[in-house]
């Protein structure tokens, strides 16, 4: 019974104009979206029309050092208005090398087609996510000779009413509207790269880390007000090196993931213990005017890790990949 046939049409067409009035560039864009689906998921043909209006601005001062931008989108659902969406954000330069930033605004999400309509599973009586987000962070680049450094960083808060979130059943996964969710953390990622005698190295790190609670019942005596959401980990961390030869055409990558315990179930009783995956890849690439042509071969969990991403589901332990890439670059110089 898995010879199921599945067709997803999206149309996406969008257009943008931009024009200075004086220091300020201010900007326009027209959003035409269209989405099909004809699949034996559903009980019958989905078709969706979501066109979009975004105006925006960004107004420079303090002898451009600093720069607010604003904007609004108009989104449209089969003819029916949305909630008007505003951002505004607001960056300074400090120095050469450091920036601060921050930005806040309204967020609203209408539930997918699987979201509503999957069957088994699906939930047609779902609400639309909504809420506020704000983020205060930085950015840090030096350059000095064949030395690069990068760093960002930020700490942010959301909070969403109504979040959509896929659980699982007695029978199968559905998803279901959480009341008030209250999401809050940091994330942080640093890339550094080197050059000696014809060869690079690039390191690079990033984490994240969130709590996202639930801070509402959803019915007496319902375990999960106050607990971490299920199948969201509140640690992610991940570190590439890369050695880049022969002029950058061959390239090997060591990659590591961690993940921190998870928990499976709404009353955080279950839980996913935490893991840690170790990759190599190789890579060599060969350029030829406008084709290039990439042969690649990796080795997934070298140390042969027991995990799982879903509760009694064990992943895949040590395996390889091998294939090319081809990509034909069109655009005259």
């Amino acid at each position: 019974d898995l010879d199921d046939s599945s067709n997803f049409y999206t149309l996406h067409v969008e257009a943008k104009v931009e024009r200075m009035f004086g220091r300020i560039r201010t900007s326009g864009g027209l959003i035409m979206r269209h989405t099909r689906a004809i699949t034996e998921g559903y009980d019958q043909r989905q078709e969706r029309n979501s066109p979009a209006l975004v105006l925006g601005a960004v107004v420079p001062f303090n002898r451009e050092k600093t720069q607010l931008s604003i904007s609004v989108r108009q989104e449209f659902l089969n003819g029916n208005a949305l909630p008007l969406i505003p951002i505004a954000g607001i960056e300074h330069r400090l120095n050469d090398t450091w920036k601060l930033k921050a930005n806040g605004g309204y967020s609203y999400r209408i539930p997918g087609l699987n979201d509503l309509f999957w069957s088994p599973g699906g939930n047609p009586d779902l609400l639309p996510e909504s809420g506020w987000f704000s983020e205060l962070g930085f950015d840090f680049a030096k350059e000095n000779g064949t030395n690069k450094v990068k760093i960002t960083g930020a700490g942010f808060y959301r909070k969403i009413d109504n979040g959509i979130q896929w659980r699982p059943g007695p029978e199968f996964w559905s998803p279901l509207n959480l009341r008030s969710v209250a999401s809050y953390g940091a994330e942080i990622s640093a890339t550094i790269r080197q050059s000696l005698a014809g060869v690079s190295f690039i390191h690079s790190l990033s984490a994240t880390y969130v709590e996202s609670i639930n801070r509402s019942s959803a019915f007496e005596g319902d375990q999960s007000e106050g607990k971490q959401l299920a199948y969201t980990p509140p640690f992610i961390a991940n570190f590439n090196e890369t050695i880049l030869l022969l002029q950058n055409r061959l390239s090997l990558t060591l990659i590591g993931r961690y993940s921190s315990l998870t928990y499976t179930s709404s009353d955080n009783e279950n839980f996913l213990d935490p893991y840690f995956l170790f990759d190599v890849e190789t890579a060599y690439r060969i350029n030829k005017k406008a084709l290039h042509i990439s042969l690649f071969l990796a080795l997934n969990n070298v140390l042969d890790t027991e995990y799982q991403l879903q509760r009694a589901y064990n992943m895949p332990s040590t395996n390889f990949q091998t294939g090319i890439k081809i990509g034909l670059n069109t655009k005259k110089q």
